[in-house]
């Protein structure tokens, strides 16, 4: 199971995970199903196909550190574009440049660290 933090707030539900599993978008599922204003942080997602597994999340998660390599696909960048509640994306082992970040993704500010 991955590290999570969970924070109870008036109006909100603050998730923090660490090292997000295939296994445990099963269970942020349910939890966002029954508390609607969830707020999600996704740290450290390095496998490509982590982005597609999340993208059921995409309207909750407002926080993303990803690792990004070559195995990185189109389809995985139209899918944090498609990330409708994501406020901060932080990209670590980029080869590309802020401003070809910010083209895919629109109306996203791209941090990348090199």
């Amino acid at each position: 199971m991955a590290e999570m933090l969970v924070e109870m707030k008036y109006t909100s539900v603050e998730v923090k995970v660490k090292r997000l599993r295939r296994e445990d978008r099963a269970m942020l599922e349910r939890m966002i199903e029954k508390e609607q204003e969830t707020r999600v942080s996704i740290s450290h997602v390095t496998e490509p196909e982590t982005i597609r597994d999340i993208h059921g999340l995409k309207e909750n998660i407002v926080e993303l550190d990803i690792s990004w390599d070559k195995n990185r696909s189109d389809s995985d960048w139209k899918t944090i574009g498609e990330m409708t509640g994501l406020e901060r994306l932080n990209i670590e082992s980029c080869n590309m440049q802020e401003e070809q970040c910010s083209r895919h993704l629109g109306r996203l500010k791209c941090r990348i660290e090199r």
